[in-house]
């Protein structure tokens, strides 16, 4: 009977059916009836096959339908009893996962002349999905750093049941990098898998304040404080009017710019940016008066005199001040600063060459303005005074 059939005392496996039901080609309960001899009015016998279905093993299921996550113990039950023979109706414990179509199992009883066959699909699946990655709705807003909230949709695969869904997540913060998103993905069996996403995030701007400014006639020096993340500066300059063309003097790390291209008698307006590795940025403005400026601050006091023209590095001296545990001395060329140095004591000796934020630095021909500033407490709390003094130099080598 049915697509099924039996040779050789083995039964040879139906195809699987296309269809997720537990049922396969053969029907899982078949009923055959007998009837009577011809004329007789004796009762009709009922023969039947039962799958029977524990999973995990003990626990017995309603049925065999559905995905199973846990080993399955797959046995058989018929009427009546006792049978002539059967093939294929002993107790099968299936502890691996199937592929989509399902294991086929059946089971062939034969009273006499009499044969049933029936044959079930069992559905495996006991692995989580694997998590292949999360995507981003959008790219990062600046140099592989998100400023904004981004969704991070998550992706998997399946051998076995295939992928029911995964989550989407939204990244709101905190910053920082590599910074890990959370995700899930699901299989139609009901397994679940969680991985991480990493990702560079940082809504936070920068700081910048304090810009003070230093106006010596036709230059001016320019310093401010940053917060630590800030990885460029960039200096604006306009005059002081409504309207007026601006035009960037200075882009650098370095949180000071000596401007040497003024008009003595002109107000400028000076504008900061400090920006973050992510873009994100931050600015503050002042002005610049035209003034006698501090020419008087290079003053005797200071070594060597303002306007010496040197063959030899120079010692830098100054007065020594009240309270100053350390000292700031900053040397600037083409209004670039090119020394930053915090000696303890109130002289400086100058080298033919030196080291200054990681690259190689040298004396040439050329004029060189320097300033010194007391420094109160400990370094890292930048408490300084106000400026001791400035002076230039040409260094003839």
């Amino acid at each position: 009977m049915g697509d099924g059939s039996f040779i050789g005392g083995s039964l040879r496996r139906a195809p699987t059916s296309p269809y997720r039901g537990a049922i396969g080609l053969l029907a899982l309960v078949a009923l055959l009836f007998v009837a009577a001899a011809a004329g007789g009015a004796a009762p009709a016998h009922a023969y039947s096959i039962t799958p029977r279905c524990e999973s995990p093993p003990g626990t017995e299921l309603p049925d065999c339908s559905g995905w199973h996550t846990a080993d399955v113990r797959v046995t058989w039950d018929w009427e009546p009893k006792p049978e002539t023979e059967n093939s294929g109706c002993d107790t099968r414990n299936l502890d691996t996962d199937s592929t989509p179509a399902g294991f086929s199992e059946g089971c062939l009883v034969r009273w006499n002349s009499v044969t049933l066959q029936a044959t079930v699909i069992i559905r495996v699946d006991q692995t989580p999905p694997v998590i292949t990655g999360a995507m981003p709705a959008r790219p990062p807003d600046h140099s592989g750093w998100w400023t904004h909230p981004v969704d991070f949709t998550f992706a998997a695969s399946d051998i076995s049941s295939g992928v029911a869904g995964c989550d989407t997540v939204n990244y709101p913060g905190p910053d920082g990098g590599g910074v890990h998103v959370s995700g899930s993905c699901r299989d139609v069996a009901g397994n679940s898998a969680i991985a991480t996403h990493s990702l560079n995030y940082d809504a936070t701007p920068p700081t910048v304040s304090g810009l003070a400014i230093l106006r010596d006639g036709a230059s001016a020096l320019l310093g401010w404080q940053t917060s630590p993340d800030v990885v460029r500066n960039e200096v604006v300059r306009s005059l002081a009017t409504d309207g007026a063309a601006s035009t960037t003097v200075y882009s650098g790390s370095t949180p000071a710019f000596g401007d040497l291209t003024l008009s003595r008698d002109v107000t400028y307006r000076y504008t900061v940016t400090a920006f973050d590795q992510a873009g994100n940025a931050a600015s503050t403005t002042a002005v610049s008066q035209p003034a006698g400026g501090f020419q008087q601050l290079a003053s005797s006091a200071l070594r060597p005199v303002d306007g010496a023209r040197l063959s030899r590095p120079p010692l830098l001296r100054w007065k020594r001040q009240r309270r100053a545990r350390y000292y700031n001395v900053q040397l600037f060329r083409d209004g670039r600063k090119i020394l930053s140095a915090w000696p303890t004591r109130n002289h400086l000796e100058l080298r033919r060459s030196w080291r200054y934020h990681g690259e190689r630095r040298r004396l040439t021909r050329g004029w060189y303005r320097w300033y010194v500033w007391p420094g109160r407490g400990s370094r890292a709390e930048r408490n300084y005074g106000k400026l001791i003094g400035s002076s230039r130099f040409f260094f003839r080598a």
